[in-house]
């Protein structure tokens, strides 16, 4: 099924922001997957499906039509000088291909409304989401806000380790389809607090980018945040809310846990020509990067970010 994750809108932004070229294979029943060629230095040639986004489902009419599509990548694989080639499904795929398994979604159903969805939500969450509407939390949305969005985002990656994309990515994917819009979250002061950049489809809304400040935590404005967009996604008569991935065990998994949200295992496949080890993002080597990077000044990161960012799909 086509839907945001697995349109062309991705790999269009994508080359015309970081100039990596797209490409799309098909087979005679529609059967298809969309790739980004990310030329990385000293790697040279990694071919994905989702660069920058948890997965993008292949879509698949026919197991016969899945077979002649892999034998069709592959052949491109082994004729184009290719290291990596790597398809990011919420479904498993019948490959025989090194899979990584470490990583989940979470995705609220949304038919029964706001009011059946908040009462089953944790108490924990519940009261979160209270003390940011008795702190004076309110929100603004627009696709005019995505300055104040990245300075907010850009912080909160930095902390985290993670260099930030271009402002021109966002801007770029604003321009690209309505669907795509920005939420920032303010404080009674007027202050912005945390904000996310978000698209929907006809079924579902994802919150893809977000963040926000440390220094006002105690507001609960990043569950004030997500409660909006479910409220939001609800009155837009949306079916489903796609929390996005999550490391499983890690801090965000647990958070999304108490959402009353249904964890969807995602299936990372992987296929090289020699038997290497591949560097995954619980590595060492990423650890020791994520520290460093968290230390550098933020406009170092703000200037540089995205020149190292688009080689991290």
């Amino acid at each position: 099924m086509q839907n945001l994750l697995n349109s062309k809108i991705w790999q269009d932004v994508i080359q015309k922001v970081y100039g990596f070229n797209s490409i799309c294979f098909c087979e005679k029943d529609k059967s298809s997957i969309k790739f980004n060629h990310i030329y990385k230095p000293f790697f040279k040639n990694h071919l994905i499906n989702s660069p920058y986004i948890s997965y993008s489902n292949p879509i698949i009419y026919s197991e016969n039509g899945f077979v002649e599509l892999i034998k069709k990548i592959l052949d491109y694989y082994n004729s184009n000088k290719i290291k990596l080639l790597e398809i990011r499904s919420s479904f498993p795929l019948n490959l025989n291909w090194t899979m990584y398994d470490h990583f989940v979604t979470f995705q609220i159903p949304l038919k029964n409304g706001v009011e059946y969805i908040f009462n089953n939500l944790h108490t924990k969450v519940r009261t979160a989401i209270r003390r940011g509407q008795k702190n004076g939390l309110f929100y603004k949305t627009g696709k005019n806000y995505v300055e104040i969005f990245y300075e907010i985002y850009s912080q909160s990656v930095k902390r985290h380790g993670t260099p930030v994309h271009s402002v021109n990515f966002f801007n770029e994917l604003l321009k690209s389809d309505e669907k795509f819009n920005i939420e920032i979250i303010y404080n009674k002061n007027n202050v912005p607090v945390s904000g996310v950049f978000w698209g929907e489809d006809k079924t579902t809304m994802y919150p893809l980018f977000g963040g926000g400040l440390n220094e006002f935590n105690y507001l609960s404005h990043d569950n004030f945040m997500y409660w909006s967009l479910i409220e939001y996604a609800c009155e837009k008569g949306l079916l489903y809310f796609d929390f996005g991935r999550s490391k499983k065990g890690s801090g965000t998994y647990y958070f999304k846990k108490r959402w009353y949200a249904k964890e969807i295992q995602l299936y990372y496949y992987y296929y090289m020509k020699k038997n290497k080890n591949i560097i995954f993002e619980n590595s060492k080597k990423f650890e020791l990067f994520n520290y460093i990077w968290s230390k550098l000044p933020l406009k170092t990161t703000q200037l540089i970010g995205s020149k190292v960012r688009k080689y991290i799909p």
